[in-house]
């Protein structure tokens, strides 16, 4: 009898022993997993770190380049200041920097639809729907934003005020003011979204890469797209525009007047449009994005070039 209780004793001190093991193994093993992805998390973190330091880099030696523009006086396209610059790496695969300047002044400002009085110009309006017409867009995609601007609550034909934004899954109010940024573009009834990493775009082009909010709203025909340049004038067609583009590229214009040189520019289609022409810029978006092993950022800045300084007045990182 008491020997088999002695056995007994074995066999469960032995059962013990084995549930004891597992149970240490298991946690070994737990722990040892938690400490895995605590290491990945943190070399992530290093690396995402990292990715945007040299961001941030990209953008600040481009507007270096731009600071350093030997004639602010006159900007085109094929000065060096156009060009991204990117940071030196150490040449490995792993870690990359790309990105892009865009000159403001040569897009349309939207705010200067607005008139003193807070209502809409109406001359200016025309200028801005033939630009979507002449981007493939539908003239009525822009009637929403000249309600969304305008300070009355009338609502146009195709337009939106506040009563539409209300109803919405997620209701606003409708600005009845100018832009703060231009991705508020994107809260106005019909404007097209552009395309998301991974989804679908709702328009082949990117409105942004036409309008803005940041020059002086003032055109720049040294570094305006074509489109634009079209939209000058009712009366100027595709063919003309890009004999500007073209002519531009050996000749930059000193003056907006010197428009008259291209064959097919008229003295009616500069009038009423010259004083919104310049030669010059002052606002500049620079685009930045960074990877470094699987972490990936990115730096979108806008700069304000104003009596011979550079001031960075919006920074923003992904």
């Amino acid at each position: 009898m008491t020997r088999g209780a002695g056995r007994g004793e074995r066999g469960t001190v032995f059962i013990l022993a084995v549930l004891i093991i597992a149970t240490l193994t298991g946690l070994t093993l737990g722990f040892s997993e938690e400490s895995n992805i605590a290491v990945t998390l943190s070399s992530f973190s290093r690396d995402r770190f990292e990715a945007e330091l040299l961001a941030g880099s990209g953008v600040h030696l481009t507007l270096g380049r731009l600071a350093s523009d030997p004639d602010p006086e006159i900007d085109t396209l094929e000065e060096a200041w156009a060009e991204f610059d990117p940071p030196p790496l150490d040449g490995t695969e792993e870690v990359s920097v790309s990105g892009r300047i865009t000159d403001e002044s040569g897009k349309f400002n939207v705010n200067t639809l607005l008139n003193e009085e807070g209502g809409i110009e109406e001359e200016r309006a025309e200028l801005f729907l033939r630009l979507l017409e002449n981007l493939g867009l539908e003239r009525d995609l822009g009637v929403p934003l000249l309600d969304w601007l305008d300070r009355d609550g009338i609502e146009r034909m195709n337009g939106a005020e506040s009563y539409h934004y209300q109803g919405l899954d997620t209701p606003y109010r409708c600005a009845d003011g100018p832009l703060s940024t231009i991705d508020e573009l994107f809260l106005v009834k019909g404007m097209p979204r552009p395309k998301i990493a991974g989804g679908e775009s709702e328009a082949t082009v990117d409105v942004r890469d036409y309008l803005t909010v940041y020059s002086d709203g003032r055109i720049n025909i040294n570094t305006a797209p074509p489109e634009l340049l079209q939209s000058l004038s009712k009366e100027m067609d595709r063919g003309v525009a890009e004999a500007i583009a073209s002519h531009r590229r050996t000749r930059p214009f000193q003056e907006p007047e010197a428009l008259k040189q291209v064959p097919g520019v008229s003295e009616e289609m500069l009038s009423g449009v010259s004083p919104w022409l310049s030669v010059t810029s002052d606002a500049f978006t620079v685009e930045s994005r960074a990877t470094c092993r699987d972490a990936v950022s990115e730096v979108r800045a806008v700069a304000v070039r104003k009596d011979g300084n550079l001031d960075i007045i919006y920074w923003r990182v992904e």
